[in-house]
């Protein structure tokens, strides 16, 4: 088996699993794309468990989930600005800490079941209902939740 990315992409974990996944921004890693991403990191700790980097199961922690979303943020390092990879890497962790995401993120999810995760999601009280578009897999808007 090889390794795949957890959350990104059709062939990622989370598609194969779960049938969501993010969509993959244009170039790189973008703030829709990472806040997307922190949002089912969120889910992951909430229900306490994840993907490993081979699609196995696997125990997740709050502890486990700083380090993903400190590792996003240091991808973002790659695409982005200095300035602008920081504030994403804080803007992660206040989403950790306070368990939900700042309300002007979006949050872009794809996949036959994007719009029962976007519900699940906003039930727990990770998104709101205005946050959370569900797109193609060209990455046009395909239902925004009422």
């Amino acid at each position: 088996m090889h390794r795949r990315n957890k959350y990104i992409g059709p062939r990622s974990c989370y598609a194969v699993h779960e049938g969501v996944y993010v969509p993959r921004a244009d170039r790189g890693l973008n703030e829709a794309t990472f806040f997307s991403v922190v949002a089912l990191i969120l889910r992951d700790a909430e229900r306490g468990w994840s993907y490993d980097d081979y699609c196995q199961r696997v125990p997740f922690s709050r502890e486990y989930a700083l380090q993903r979303v400190v590792w996003g943020g240091a991808l973002a390092f790659t695409f982005t600005d200095r300035d602008s990879a920081k504030a994403l890497m804080e803007l992660g962790r206040e989403a950790l800490e306070s368990r939900k995401l700042p309300e002007w993120t979006p949050v872009l999810l794809a996949g036959e079941n994007a719009e029962r995760v976007a519900s699940e999601l906003t039930r727990l009280g990770i998104v709101s209902r205005e946050q959370v578009m569900v797109v193609n897999e060209g990455g046009e808007l395909w239902l925004s939740l009422p």
